[in-house]
């Protein structure tokens, strides 16, 4: 596949004195171009040992005849397949969710989705040796949980595994792919070519220019011209799939190539959750994974004259019809809401969003109608949001102690840990160095700048060099107050609108992160001075937080890789008031919300719960300050938890002292004793002359409470 060439584009006259010096836009092929290229049914394969039809609009393989309906698939050969070897195991697949509750959907999203992001791939291979490699185990388990949180989403068994042959031979059409730069499912010669890549690739959906769980999730998405008729989608959503493989090429260009087709392609169709299958599905859908092709498949229908009616909140709206083209998994109809642009993204809604969806004139299917709530996973719903527990605000040390909280809906497990805190300021202006961040490693470039700064001798310099993202993360976790401030210096040079500058906050220790600023490259000359930016964190209060500084390089646009002085984003004299430095001391799994803590020594700490899916876990909750004090004497405990029962008798008192054999605690006003013999262990009272035996101290102890 051609590359756009790069585009000189000359610095403005006055910028840092480099009015000579030409700078060069490095042109970013757009998504549509290097994801999923040139194949209308996208780079899907065709069907398994069916007949060939006549391609539409499609540059690719050409698509496969509709498959048999689900009641005639029983009894048909099954395509033969390779012994397989053991497979992969976790909880990476087996998932369910009710996309009918708001805050288990969300939970799912933040859990078992956010948790596929971020891996390295630890890829072994060498393209231009034509060694194809692999890709870590953990790599894969993420592809894996990205598959199946789709499938989950959209109501079929999402218990997919990866087959390891499969993989090996996706990785060899990964590695033909990138070699040669291309997409095809037909290859016959070529760089790095064998009879495994030519297998591999007319039985798998394949991209370019992506990688790993990022092709996941533009085969949904399945936007550009010659996808208009999802059928990466219609593939990895395909009912009656147990089996996949992934192969993943991580250099340059990036490549992926998930293999889809197994031996279960012609079983019988299994139940799905609501008959049809549909993205986005039925129910809550993340406006993040909301793309602009909706679509609506069930096996027995056809929907060549189908017609589609939409309402926003109640509104009618307008739909644009695609093309229909079986071949591609099921039979389906494809649309585009308000007729938006292929590609567009989905705008974040400002509150939940019920668009009414009526698929009529289907042959064979009866009409349906359905709703589809587009929200944004970062705000809870009413009732919902960050947990709180209940409990004890002291507690003596070194004695258990119950919390809890509300339970989660979808939650199959819960954390809890304790925190220690200290007071926190931090005034960093480069000087020494990034040693308070954790910056990029080998990056190409210095991240401490001297020769642009806003004052004093350095400043941070972040730019897209490497091409890639670049970040500075704070190493200090934060509990914040209601007035913790950020402030810092900024300076967005010479960049593009592709190239953005971001802060960003994560309440899950950095694993899914939030934007809190947000600033776009406006290209030449840019700024040319700092300008301060003060950020109030006081909506994180009583939670704690990870800061980040992103400088994030946008999948589609062109994009300045210098980094000359002027170029990039510079900050300086960053600055945090208000808050504290927190250190994590315990964390603990629960399968209830409870738990029971034991304060390990005299001070006050923290405590914190988040709920999680599979094992996976979602943001944390507020904290609870707990004053852990010194620990009481089992039997002043007793003669506290008396007081508290008897008021009117036993108070005030005087401090506990020792005589003949008693442990004794003397109540002035009334003239009572109240004491514990060491010798027959027993509880007794003293009034008016009277010594009364209570009985054993252990059971008044276990009354009491005083363990």
């Amino acid at each position: 596949m051609a590359r756009p060439p790069d585009s000189a584009v000359r610095l403005a006259p006055g910028l840092e004195g480099l009015s000579m010096h030409t700078f060069k836009l490095v042109a970013a092929a757009s998504l549509a171009a290097i994801s999923l290229a040139g194949c209308g049914g996208g780079d899907a394969p065709a069907g398994a040992g069916l007949q060939p039809q006549a391609s539409v609009q499609r540059t690719g393989p050409t698509a496969p005849s509709a498959p048999a309906t689900a009641a005639s698939l029983q009894g048909l050969p099954q395509a033969s397949t390779a012994t397989r070897g053991p497979l992969a195991t976790g909880a990476d697949f087996g998932y369910s969710v009710n996309p009918q509750n708001r805050e288990q959907v969300r939970l799912f999203y933040k859990t078992v989705f956010a948790s596929s992001e971020g891996f390295d791939s630890g890829w072994t291979g060498n393209v231009a040796g034509c060694v194809a490699g692999e890709t870590s185990s953990e790599y894969k388990a993420a592809v894996l949980r990205r598959v199946n949180w789709f499938r989950a989403m959209a109501g079929v068994p999402a218990t997919v595994q990866f087959d390891p042959t499969l993989s090996a031979k996706a990785q060899q059409a990964a590695l033909f792919m990138s070699a040669n730069n291309t997409l095809t499912h037909t290859p016959t010669s070529g760089l790095c070519f064998n009879a495994t890549v030519a297998e591999a690739a007319g039985k798998s959906n394949l991209a370019f220019g992506s990688s790993g769980v990022e092709s996941i999730t533009n085969y949904i998405n399945d936007s550009g011209p010659s996808n208009n008729v999802a059928g990466h989608r219609r593939w990895l959503l395909y009912p009656q799939t147990r089996l996949m493989g992934t192969g993943d090429i991580t250099g340059s260009p990036q490549t992926n190539a998930i293999w889809i087709q197994d031996s279960h392609f012609f079983d019988a169709r299994p139940a799905v959750r609501d008959t049809y299958v549909a993205w986005p599905a039925k129910g809550y859908s993340p406006y993040t994974t909301t793309y602009a092709r909706w679509s609506f498949s069930h096996p027995l229908g056809t929907f060549t004259n189908a017609t589609i009616t939409m309402t926003e909140n109640g509104i009618p709206i307008s739909t644009c019809k695609e093309t229909v083209q079986n071949g591609f998994g099921e039979n389906s109809v494809v649309w585009r809401p308000k007729c938006m642009a292929d590609g567009a993204t989905w705008d974040k809604p400002a509150g939940d969003t019920t668009y009414h969806v009526t698929i009529s004139n289907i042959v064979g299917v009866a009409p349906t109608s359905y709703d589809v709530i587009v929200f944004d996973p970062d705000v809870a719903g009413t009732g919902d949001g960050p947990i709180t527990i209940s409990g004890a605000a002291s507690i003596p040390a070194a004695k258990d102690t119950a919390y809890s909280f509300a339970a989660v809906p979808g939650a199959t497990s819960y954390q809890w840990r304790w925190l220690q805190s200290d007071p926190y300021t931090l005034n960093d202006g480069a000087e020494s160095g990034a040693g308070n961040f954790a910056a990029p490693v080998n990056p190409g470039y210095s991240v401490v700048a001297t020769d642009v700064k806003a004052q004093g001798g350095a400043s941070f310099h972040l730019t897209h060099a490497p091409g890639v993202d670049q970040s500075l993360v704070l190493n200090t976790m934060l509990g914040v107050t209601p007035t913790t401030q950020l402030e810092f210096k900024s300076r967005l040079g010479v960049a593009t609108p592709a190239q953005v500058a971001l802060v960003e906050i994560s309440t899950d220790d950095g694993h899914a992160w939030v934007p809190i600023y947000s600033q776009a490259g406006t290209d030449q000359p840019g700024e040319t001075s700092f300008s301060t930016k003060t950020l109030s964190l006081a909506s994180y209060a009583d939670r704690t937080v990870r800061i980040r500084f992103r400088y994030q390089r946008l999948a589609v646009g062109a994009y300045y890789n210098q980094s000359d002085a002027g170029v990039g984003w510079y900050l300086d004299d960053i600055k945090i008031t208000g808050a504290t430095a927190v250190s994590v001391m315990n964390t603990s799994e629960a399968g209830t919300p409870t738990f029971n803590f034991s304060g390990a020594g005299v001070g006050n700490v923290l405590l914190q719960a988040r709920p999680g899916m599979n094992g996976y876990f979602a943001e944390w909750g507020m904290t609870k300050a707990v004053a852990v004090t010194a620990a009481i004497d089992r039997r002043d405990c007793l003669f506290n938890w008396a007081e508290a029962a008897l008021p009117g008798i036993l108070a005030p008192h005087v401090e506990s002292f020792d005589y003949l054999g008693f442990y004794l605690r003397y109540y002035p006003a009334t003239n009572f004793y109240l004491g514990i013999n060491s010798g027959d262990s027993s509880v007794y009272y003293y009034f008016n002359g009277n010594l009364v035996n209570l009985g054993n101290t252990e059971g008044w102890f276990n009354t009491a409470g005083c363990h």
